[in-house]
């Protein structure tokens, strides 16, 4: 674990579970720096948890970072009105900062300008790295190999390029109901990436940062169409062993 932790604070489910891991794991970050957004679906998202225990199974819905913050009175908290990573305020209250490694949490690509020699920035990919690289890459790699999989790297300017901490793979049982709109995106997807976060978090920071891997291993995925979203729901079902406990777990961190 780095000596000095911040957290970027984008205001989601992906942060909520990531602050569920560090609350797990006992680890106080020193700084939050916070951004301004809405949770889109949130009551839906507290409907489904309700009737299918998302807390209980997988992460505290509800641990927003009022309630985060709380419970670590000594860490320092700055606000911004910043509604994406690239705001001025965000660069201007890294650089005002000690902290030289941070926990990124969502707000768009992260442009040039906020890497810097010294500072590194930890962000956690839904996929296993490079075979799929891109975004909302678990539904691909589930209709490609039945595969699931999270990948904790430090970012580089280039597109999910930076130098691998930490991977975690999943077994899973699933079957998605007809009124589980919000579970793949708002729950399982932070779930995964927590988990990686975790296996990140658990191991020493490397002394020495080595080199990218090369920009053109692997493949990128745009944004996945919601009939691959349809096709990932019937694969997964199809799947579904009713004799076997229905879930994801971690399989295989590396």
């Amino acid at each position: 674990m780095p000596e000095s932790l911040g957290f970027i604070h984008y205001p989601g489910m992906r942060s909520r579970a990531f602050l569920c891991v560090l609350r797990e794991m006992g680890i106080r970050v020193s700084t939050v720096i916070e951004m301004r957004a809405e949770i889109p679906n949130l009551d839906g998202i507290r409907q489904e948890d309700a009737k299918y225990g998302y807390t209980t199974r997988y992460f505290d819905t509800a641990w927003d970072l009022d309630r985060h913050l709380a419970a670590h009175p000594g860490t320092a908290r700055i606000p911004t009105d910043a509604a994406t990573i690239n705001d001025p305020a965000i660069s201007e209250s890294l650089d005002s900062t000690r902290e030289t490694t941070w926990i990124f949490s969502g707000g768009g690509i992260l442009k040039p300008h906020l890497f810097r020699s010294g500072r590194n920035l930890l962000h956690v990919h839904p996929g296993r790295l490079p075979a799929f690289r891109g975004s909302t890459c678990f539904y691909y790699s589930l209709l490609d190999a039945n595969e699931l999989a999270s990948t904790c790297f430090l970012l580089e300017p280039r597109l999910d390029c930076g130098q691998i901490l930490h991977e975690s793979r999943f077994c899973h049982n699933l079957k998605i109901r007809p009124d589980q709109r919000f579970f793949m995106d708002s729950i399982l997807d932070p779930w995964m990436r927590a988990q990686a976060l975790r296996g990140a978090l658990s191991k020493p920071f490397p002394s020495r940062i080595e080199d990218p891997l090369p920009e053109e291993s692997g493949n990128a995925f745009f944004v996945a169409h919601p009939f691959l979203r349809h096709l990932a729901f019937k694969r997964l079902n199809s799947r579904f062993r009713p004799d076997l406990p229905e879930g994801a777990t971690v399989e295989d961190p590396t």
